[in-house]
């Protein structure tokens, strides 16, 4: 349990837990374990991934110990979790075996994420805390949906824009009908995740300044959110980047550990090149959550 009570920042401290005894005792170590090892995952190159464990075995350990009310630092809804593990495995396949299947697999994880509904998970929580679970709820649901889709277009699993359009170029003028009708799904198809970005980057910015200003519960509970904001704050102009950097050196003082300031710092490069893709931006392994 020292390593990941210490303020590190490298994957290479992370505990594995494949051969963890199932049992009551266990169980604070296995979900932190499980919940720091996934997140590491997402700010970390895919080709350079902390395995907790297998792939089965990371979801199941995950479905069986993971609760949403044991860590302060981030409280993800158990199904937005359970996504990211998955987002996580695509990112690592793709390397070894890029394929039309993968591309399907992901439009339907990103399908799932989207069909989240924060205001039934909410429901299931005591009334007195309803409504800080449901902006929690509603930050990570957008949280994880950006995560998602821009580090699958990052790997080049799912399609933007502007690489749809490449391939179309790319190709001979004279197209059979079925090339031609493949190539306008897959255009329409970039072009409403163009447009699902958008709308899940608003609304995570609004969430976040409202969980800064209101409800300082749920801010506590923001910096991976803060992380992903900072990804798109490079899209966003420069008074976005600073009110993340701001809000991460919060962080960093409320809980006396580097990670946040690391966060900051990497983001803040990643803002002087004038953004890129997610895999741009995290070029090493790194830990920014515990």
């Amino acid at each position: 349990m020292f390593p990941l009570l210490q303020t590190v920042t490298d994957t290479a401290h992370l505990p594995n837990l494949s051969c963890l005894p199932h049992s009551p005792l266990t169980f604070p170590l296995s979900s932190q374990s499980i919940r720091v090892g996934v997140l590491a995952n997402t700010t970390s190159p895919r080709d350079d991934q902390f395995r907790v464990a297998s792939h089965s075995e990371t979801l199941a350990i995950a479905e069986a110990y993971y609760t949403e009310t044991y860590y302060p630092s981030v409280s993800l809804p158990q199904p937005l979790l359970t996504a990211i593990i998955e987002v996580n495995d695509l990112r690592t396949i793709v390397i070894a075996s890029p394929s039309s299947e993968i591309t399907t697999s992901a439009l339907a994880l990103l399908s799932r994420i989207e069909s989240f509904s924060p205001e039934a998970f909410a429901a299931a929580k005591p009334v007195a805390v309803r409504g800080k679970w449901r902006l929690l709820a509603e930050m990570y649901h957008a949280t994880t949906f950006l995560y998602a889709l821009l580090s699958l277009q990052s790997s080049g699993v799912i399609p933007t824009p502007a690489s749809h359009q490449k391939e179309v170029d790319e190709e001979e003028e004279e197209l059979e009908e079925e090339q031609e009708g493949t190539r306008k799904e897959g255009k329409e198809i970039a072009n409403l995740l163009a447009l699902a970005r958008a709308r899940h980057a608003r609304r995570l910015f609004a969430l976040l300044e409202k969980a800064a200003a209101e409800v300082p519960a749920v801010m506590k509970r923001a910096t991976w959110s803060l992380v992903v904001a900072g990804v798109e704050a490079a899209r966003a102009g420069r008074d976005v980047q600073r009110w993340v950097g701001a809000r991460l050196d919060e962080m960093r003082r409320d809980q006396g550990m580097a990670p946040p300031r690391v966060a900051r710092t990497v983001l803040e490069r990643f803002w002087a090149r004038g953004g890129g893709s997610w895999d741009e931006c995290f070029t090493e392994p790194l830990c920014l959550v515990l």
